[in-house]
């Protein structure tokens, strides 16, 4: 679908005084890319939401695939494991659902409570609807091969807590799993959580009355099916979910909120986390039932500075073209024609509508790419509050410590922009990590950074061959000017996690680089030498001259 939107003025908004120090002074509520449908123009959007890293659309569905080569290759859709249209016997299946409240204590692959973090409260949240209540796609649950209910997602409320656009949050918990037909059970591929403040607004069709210069955002949110969504041409919304002839609407979450989300899971998710929390808090415990395991994640919001922005192909500086034209900015090449309206090889004519991820060695250079004309300063600070795994494309070149089957295995969270697409990378003895956004924020106040990587500590030891004994670490971070300004660092160690974290350092582009040690315990051994004996201590202990180490 064509995504666009129109130059506006975003509107500065009283807050509530019941809700808890949300800002003004950010760019944030109603905030969208301006991507406009203009023929010779490229728009960019640096986003988290723009290149699907959490927003996974569509409704919940089982799929089958035959697993074929080439045009034989054949993907269905399934209405249950035994839907004659998909074999049990050949081919691999998968799915995708969103999680709801669980409704008893034994229930599995279900939201078992969320609660919100404020500075002097925590309030339990209370389920309210399922949202949308139609959906296109579904399928029939199997409980005893871990495939679980299908089901849209969900809004919750916390008592006496309110934001700028009402009481209701949508709380959007993506499980993804696959099984091919050697598997007895469903394993769990992907699972990602994000919390949104939101209002309902009617999807209405513009009437085409209003042009775009006379209303920049249309009269209305044309939606084509169930999803998330960014705006598109003649929105007025920013859908986080839709359906029902609904848009859940995002609106900013208040300041200085954070939380606490516990899952009940038939299977645990494997591999790395990565967040868009602070102060990060991860627990997972196994229950009762054979694989089963409780997931506990917790953190306050934060503010990720995002990129909108839209130029006539004919004021792009000559580097800049060139980078396009020879498709510096993504791996596929030809990117001209990514995401292109109007297409054609001819830039007066094209539109080139680039949405990066927001993870990874393209990002970045298109997003160093432009900074400097952006004048280093963020469009707009969305709070924001989000979870997911990292990808198998993201993990394809982590170390074999990393990828420990079955379990997770470490967090790693940023309020960068852009950032390392997968874990850590050892490089020379350091874990080196590279974050980048725009020095300063949407109101002009300096950015500063938060990082914090946390590893189950039998990864730590094991990527530095490290003993039992406890783990010492720096952390310092750089950019291309030297070291950057960094306020605050911590390691600490407990229940089994490794955590280390660095806060208030300056953008625009850093890396992190964690180094972990040991100090090597000391022994002592006895030497002779004929009937005289001495002690040596040490490290690495060794006799004098002439003496022999005795056993």
């Amino acid at each position: 679908m064509n995504r666009c939107l129109a130059v506006f003025l975003v509107l500065l908004l009283s807050f509530p005084s019941v809700s808890a120090h949300s800002s003004y002074r950010y760019v944030d509520d109603g905030w969208s890319s301006p991507d406009l449908p203009q023929q010779g123009y490229v728009n960019v959007t640096f986003s988290e939401n723009a290149g699907g890293a959490i927003l996974s659309p569509g409704a919940p569905y089982l799929a089958w695939n035959n697993q074929k080569d080439g045009d034989d290759s054949q993907t269905l859709l399934c209405s249950s494991m035994k839907d004659p249209r998909c074999s049990e016997k050949t081919g691999s299946f998968t799915y995708m659902t969103r999680l709801v409240a669980c409704s008893q204590v034994t229930d599995l692959d279900c939201i078992e409570s969320v609660k919100l973090l404020s500075s002097n409260q925590e309030i339990v949240g209370e389920a309210v609807d399922v949202f949308p209540k139609v959906i296109r796609t579904t399928y029939v649950e199997d409980s005893s091969i871990k495939l679980p209910r299908a089901s849209s997602g969900q809004t919750w409320s916390f008592p006496g807590f309110t934001h700028i656009g009402g009481n209701l949050f949508f709380v959007n918990a993506i499980l993804a799993g696959s099984k091919n037909s050697s598997e007895k059970y469903f394993s769990t591929e992907s699972l990602s959580m994000s919390v949104y403040a939101v209002d309902f607004k009617a999807t209405t069709r513009d009437d085409g009355s209003s042009s775009a210069s006379e209303s920049p955002r249309g009269s209305g949110s044309v939606l084509g099916a169930n999803g998330m969504y960014g705006p598109y041409e003649d929105e007025r919304y920013e859908c986080v979910m839709s359906g029902d002839s609904l848009c859940a609407n995002r609106r900013e979450l208040p300041d200085e909120i954070g939380f606490s989300v516990s899952l009940r899971l038939s299977a645990s998710p494997s591999g790395w986390l990565h967040g868009r929390i602070a102060g990060a808090k991860i627990s997972i415990e196994n229950l009762s039932k054979s694989g089963a395991v409780r997931v506990l994640l917790a953190g306050k919001s934060v503010r990720i500075p995002n990129l909108g922005f839209s130029y006539p192909w004919s004021q792009i500086p000559e580097r800049i073209q060139k980078q396009y034209r020879d498709g510096s900015f993504t791996d596929e090449g030809g990117a001209l024609t990514k995401g292109c309206r109007w297409c054609s090889d001819d830039p007066l004519v094209n539109t080139t509508s680039s949405r990066p991820l927001s993870y990874g060695p393209d990002a970045l250079q298109e997003f160093n790419s432009w900074i400097n004309l952006r004048s280093d300063r963020a469009d707009a600070d969305i709070n924001s509050w989000s979870v997911r795994t990292l990808s198998q494309s993201e993990m394809k070149d982590s170390l074999g410590c990393f990828r420990k089957k079955n379990r997770v295995n470490g967090f790693v969270s940023t309020n960068a922009t852009i950032y390392s697409a997968g874990p850590p990378k050892l490089v020379k003895g350091t874990l080196d990590y590279t974050v980048a956004a725009p020095h300063f924020r949407s109101n002009g106040e300096e950015t500063l950074g938060r990082y914090q990587l946390i590893m189950k500590s039998d990864v730590a030891r094991c990527v530095y061959g490290l003993g039992a004994a406890p783990v010492a670490a720096s952390v310092t971070i750089s950019n291309s000017n030297g070291v950057a300004k960094i306020a605050t660092t911590s390691v600490t160690e407990s229940d089994g996690w490794l955590s280390l974290t660095a806060d208030n350092f300056t953008f625009s582009a850093s890396t992190i680089k964690v180094k972990l040690s040991q100090a090597k315990g000391k022994k002592t051994i006895t030497c002779i030498k004929g009937a005289r004996s001495k002690s040596v201590t040490g490290s690495s202990p060794r006799c004098p001259a002439g003496y022999k180490q005795q056993g």
